[in-house]
């Protein structure tokens, strides 16, 4: 049980088990705000270059096909322009509140993800400290049992070392007692 806790607890501190948090794809709105951002800047080059390009007078002749401007096609023609600009203009500003939403739906899920990172985060640091604690447990048993193991070895160690000790004793015993037997046969045959 001590092996299997010391591999899952690896394999979190790891984080190898394959446990991610779930996360918002912030990928296609990455790419929705780059496209915002190609219109807008294309949109505003064609606003400057047209408001950059002057307006035909009339009795202005065309370069291209040599045909003299009327005051009529002076004043369409700046009509015309202003209408473009002013389409123009607002379409930037569209697209420039689309962008301040998208940034601000970009922040939210990008908050929301963090906030999931950290709450996962939380979870796998308990999760690792209460592996840790199951695996600190487990091997204070094991060395107490080695521990006891060890003091069992020793025990049937100085039980022998007993049972030999008491049968050097009882053998000097049996030693002495024969020296006495003939010491108290020799006292008696100087006596006889």
């Amino acid at each position: 049980r001590l092996v299997d806790l010391r591999s899952e607890l690896s394999l979190l501190v790891m984080a190898s088990d394959g446990s991610k948090p779930i996360l918002h794809d912030l990928t296609p709105l990455l790419e929705k705000k780059a496209g915002l951002r190609f219109q807008y800047d294309e949109r505003l080059k064609e606003f400057k270059a047209l408001k950059e390009k002057s307006l035909p007078k009339a009795g202005d002749q065309c370069t291209a096909c040599n045909h003299k401007h009327s005051e009529d096609e002076a004043n369409a023609e700046l009509e015309q322009r202003q209408a473009r600009l002013l389409l123009l203009k607002d379409e930037c500003e569209d697209i420039k509140r689309d962008g301040y939403l998208l940034v601000s739906e970009i922040d939210q899920k990008t908050n929301e993800n963090a906030v999931s990172t950290a709450a996962f985060e939380a979870e796998r640091g308990h999760k690792i400290e209460a592996k840790q604690a199951e695996v600190d447990q487990l091997f204070a048993i094991v060395s107490g049992r080695a521990t006891k193991l060890k003091m069992a070895e020793d025990l049937e160690l100085q039980h022998e070392i007993y049972g030999e000790t008491v049968t050097e004793r009882e053998e000097k015993k049996a030693d002495i007692q024969a020296v006495r037997n003939f010491m108290l046969q020799y006292a008696e045959m100087q006596v006889d």
